[in-house]
């Protein structure tokens, strides 16, 4: 580290060179976009109740993951990528990728880990996958891949582009190494703090958790103060229409508005 006058001269983290490749290529999308809004009181209801009746937090990261799982199996053409030019693939499986902040090599590192089938596990399932990758140094797959990663951050940016290519030429291959859906929550950095997000756009479907602020809000025809969570969805134009991204959309909401995976936790 290095100054000038009162300014600071940091090094420029390679791993930061990722996220700016990751913004080029996502330009190249051609995204319907939707911000929507989710009452949240009934799901912030039931974990405070299981937190006091077992003294676990259950994670709402986790809750998010698990219940856009579930919306996106009921709605699986979300769920799809350009397959050969000619066709697409609808994936049964929906692998969510979140970033998590977890310790590696001594320092806090943002991992964007995969959290896979998450339409066919449990929520405590998808929590206690959460926890371990916050708390025990977790060693997945996906840091895994980071040592490789290093070596191809160094090349000149025309020899990444052709190997960002690659992955992505072939559906399977990008769901291997990054999912086929990403969460990001961006509220978890300003509590309290009303407003929306716009994730990168690397995959098909990107869901971007914002802040969540005390709003008026219309309850049985009457004006009541809820806790609102403000939510991106952006969806690939070129791979999905307008009606089933908005059935998508529409699932999620009520899946989360009702607490889908949390009654019945104690």
């Amino acid at each position: 580290m290095s100054s000038e006058d009162n300014n600071q001269i940091v090094p420029f983290p390679l791993s930061r060179q990722m996220i700016v490749d990751s913004n080029r290529l996502g330009k190249k999308k051609r995204n319907i976009i939707g911000l929507v809004e989710f009452d949240i009181s009934v799901p912030r209801r039931l974990l405070q109740a299981h937190k006091e009746n077992t003294g676990q937090s259950i994670s709402f990261t986790a809750f998010m993951i698990y219940a856009l799982g579930q919306a996106i199996q009921a709605q699986k053409e979300v769920n799809a990528y350009r397959y050969k030019k000619k066709n697409k693939i609808i994936f049964d499986e929906v692998d969510v990728s979140a970033v998590v902040e977890t310790e590696f090599q001594g320092a806090k590192f943002p991992l964007s880990h995969v959290f896979r089938e998450a339409n066919r596990r449990s929520l405590l399932d998808i929590h206690a996958e959460l926890r371990r990758i916050q708390t025990e140094k977790y060693e997945s797959k996906s840091m895994g891949y980071w040592k490789y990663l290093r070596g191809i951050l160094r090349l000149p940016a025309f020899m990444r582009d052709l190997f960002y290519t690659w992955v992505q030429s072939s559906p399977q291959r990008f769901k291997k190494y990054s999912g086929t859906v990403s969460l990001t929550a961006v509220g978890m950095f300003a509590p309290g703090t009303s407003g929306w997000g716009i994730g990168l756009p690397n995959h098909n479907l990107c869901v971007t958790l914002g802040g969540i602020a005390e709003k008026p809000w219309v309850v049985e025809g009457e004006i009541r103060p809820r806790p609102i969570l403000n939510v991106t969805v952006q969806v690939n134009h070129d791979v999905t229409d307008g009606a089933p991204a908005a059935r998508f959309v529409q699932t999620f909401k009520e899946l989360v508005e009702r607490g889908e995976g949390l009654e019945g936790l104690g």
